[in-house]
């Protein structure tokens, strides 16, 4: 997971540079929908998409790496 955060964060940084910024929802957003498609992560992807309070890729990140 760390190495799909990493991949994910690469990207998000390269698009910035070279002015194509993705608003930060967006970048959450695209963070759960590269999640397994198992039952498991289904359920953590619910619970993000539902949570008002992390809504940027930084907060994903810190959720999956709890």
């Amino acid at each position: 997971m760390t190495e799909q955060l990493q991949t994910l964060s690469g990207i998000v940084y390269d698009l910035k540079v070279i002015g194509q910024d993705i608003p930060k929802d967006e970048q959450a957003l695209n963070v759960i929908q590269a999640l397994p498609k198992t039952k498991l992560w289904e359920n953590f992807s619910q619970v993000m998409v539902d949570n008002e309070n992390v809504k940027t890729f930084d907060g994903i990140s810190k959720h999956l790496k709890m």
